[in-house]
C-alpha cells in the first residue's frame, strides 16, 4: 500500500506529469467513446453521474490537504508560543538558583532549586518542544516559605498554567497534521481523478456538441 502511495504521490505531485495526463486521458477518452465506440445521449446522461462523483471525491481531497496545511501553519505559531513559555520557566527557576547558590548561606534552597531544574532538563530530553512541565515542580517550593513569598510561586504557577494551555493546543494540533494511510492516497488521487473527471466532461461536451451539429 505504501509503494502504491509513493507512486501516486510522485505522479499527481508534479504539475508538468499530472498535465500530460490530463490531456492524454481527453484525447484517449474522445477517440474512444466518440469515433471508436460512441456513446448514446442516454448514456452520457448516466455519465454525468460519475465525473461529478469524481470530482466530489477529489474536492474532499482538497478539503483535508486545505485543514492539513492551516493546522501546520497554527501548528508553528503554537510551537513558538510554547518555546517561548518554557523559557519563561525555565528562567525563572534558574534565577532563583543562581541567586541562593551564589549565597553559599543557604544550602537547602540551592539545592531544591537545582533539583527542580535538573527535573526540567530530564523532562526536556524526553521531549525537547514540549516537555510534561506541570505543577508537580512547584510541591519542593512549600519547604521554602516564609522565604519565597506568595507573590513569587504565583508568578512561576501562572505561567505553568499558560503554558500548559499551549502545550495542550499543540498536542492537539501534532494529531490533526497526522494522516491515516487512507487519507495520504486521498490526498494522492484528488490530482488524478480531478484530471479523469474534467476530461470526461470534455469528452461530454464534444459528444453533445456533435449530436446537436448532426441534429440541425
Amino acid at each position: 500500500m505504501h509503494f502504491i502511495y509513493s507512486l501516486l504521490s510522485d505522479l499527481t505531485s508534479n504539475i508538468y506529469r499530472i498535465s500530460g495526463l490530463f490531456i492524454f486521458l481527453t484525447i484517449a477518452f474522445h477517440i474512444f467513446f466518440i469515433f471508436y465506440r460512441p456513446l448514446s445521449l442516454k448514456n452520457w446522461k448516466l455519465v454525468e453521474y460519475i465525473w461529478v462523483m469524481l470530482a466530489f471525491i477529489s474536492t474532499l481531497g482538497l478539503v483535508d490537504e486545505s485543514r492539513r496545511i492551516n493546522a501546520i501553519t497554527t501548528l508553528t505559531h503554537t510551537q513558538i508560543k510554547v518555546e517561548t513559555s518554557k523559557e519563561k520557566i525555565t528562567d525563572w527557576f534558574n534565577s532563583y538558583q543562581e541567586l541562593t547558590c551564589n549565597e553559599q548561606t543557604h544550602h537547602l534552597r540551592c539545592t531544591t532549586f537545582t533539583k527542580i531544574i535538573t527535573d526540567i532538563e530530564l523532562l526536556t530530553l524526553e521531549n525537547d518542544i514540549a516537555p510534561a512541565l506541570n505543577k508537580n515542580l512547584l510541591k519542593p517550593l512549600s519547604s521554602l516559605s516564609p522565604w519565597l513569598n506568595d507573590t513569587s510561586v504565583n508568578l512561576v504557577n501562572n505561567l505553568i498554567n499558560e503554558y500548559t494551555l499551549q502545550r495542550d493546543q499543540l498536542l492537539i494540533l501534532e494529531q490533526q497534521v497526522k494522516r491515516s494511510l487512507f487519507q495520504k492516497l486521498i490526498n494522492a488521487l484528488t490530482p488524478l481523478l480531478l484530471a479523469f473527471a474534467l476530461a470526461l466532461k470534455m469528452t461530454k461536451v464534444t459528444a453533445e456538441h456533435l449530436a446537436l451539429k448532426r441534429k440541425y
